[in-house]
């Protein structure tokens, strides 16, 4: 008898907690909607938040306050907004700008709030929270591209080089060669990884240049900071040199090999022909020699 007394007594327990949490929700200030676009680093904007009334009577001197204490966001103008009163079952909106660091990192953020009210006896009270929202960073990619030994027909080098311009990190970044004017000796996709904010990396190809005035083409993939992917079609100048030009422009230096060869065949000449002079000159002698004996 006492068990079923015991567990009686639990259940109506239970069923008085759940009837009071449901009440404290439903009877509550509520937020009911969040508004503003999402930020960029260094950017400015419009937050709205919409404020409902579910406590079954009217509040008054209600006011909202941000806390930005320790966050990479400022207010611009009051962190504070408030109206006269929100009648029951309705709701009002408050509005606040914010500007983001330009340092900030993308991402999602929270920022506290305090809501304050006087209900219908006059009692002060406050609820907090937190609201969220994202702060988004696009990548801006950028892309020259470096040779070395730009000579026609010769082994060369040719570097892509990627530089992040934008706020957002680009994911998974891969760089695959498209060869038209140029023969590839390596291979002809690079995986490079991620390429941070105000950063670079560098895809090298070990390539023959085929003529003057070719185009370097690639397909370089990445995701955004949304994950989504992104493939740009490169097409850059690839200019090269023949070697008489490149000999003009400084970029290489003429071989002296043929002269210095062209040089040592004419002192092997001259030797030769000292050579035999010298011994037809003693055999002339000699002649002489016997001629007077």
């Amino acid at each position: 008898m006492n068990k079923m007394k015991n567990k009686s007594a639990l259940y109506i327990l239970v069923v008085l907690i759940l009837i009071t949490a449901s009440l404290s929700f439903v009877s509550a200030l509520t937020i009911s909607e969040v508004s503003m676009p999402n930020l960029t680093p260094g950017d400015e904007k419009a937050l709205s938040v919409k404020v409902k009334n579910n406590l079954g009577e009217d509040v008054s001197d209600v006011s909202m306050n941000l806390a930005f204490a320790g966050k990479p966001f400022i207010p611009v103008g009051s962190s504070e907004d408030q109206v006269d009163e929100i009648l029951d079952d309705k709701s009002e909106t408050f509005k606040f700008k914010i500007k983001a660091s330009n340092d900030v990192k993308p991402g999602d953020y929270e920022l506290p709030y305090a809501l304050s009210y006087k209900d219908d006896k006059n009692n002060l009270k406050q609820k907090t929270g937190t609201i969220g929202f994202s702060v988004i960073g696009d990548s801006e990619m950028d892309f020259v591209l470096l040779k070395d030994n730009p000579i026609v027909g010769q082994k060369g080098k040719v570097a892509l080089k990627i530089i992040n311009k934008g706020f957002g990190a680009a994911k998974f970044v891969s760089v695959k060669a498209m060869p038209t004017d140029y023969d590839l000796l390596s291979e002809d996709k690079i995986y490079i990884g991620n390429i941070n904010s105000d950063d670079f990396e560098t895809a090298s190809f070990d390539v023959i240049f085929k003529n003057e005035n070719g185009i370097f083409s690639a397909v370089v993939e990445y995701s955004d900071f949304d994950n989504q992917k992104i493939t740009k079609n490169i097409n850059l100048l690839l200019n090269a040199y023949t070697t008489q030009k490149a000999i003009e422009l400084g970029i290489i230096k003429k071989s002296n090999t043929a002269v210095y060869v062209s040089v040592i065949i004419i002192l092997f000449i001259i030797w030769l022909i000292y050579r035999s002079w010298k011994k037809r000159a003693r055999l002339r002698k000699a002649r002489e020699a016997n001629g007077r004996n």
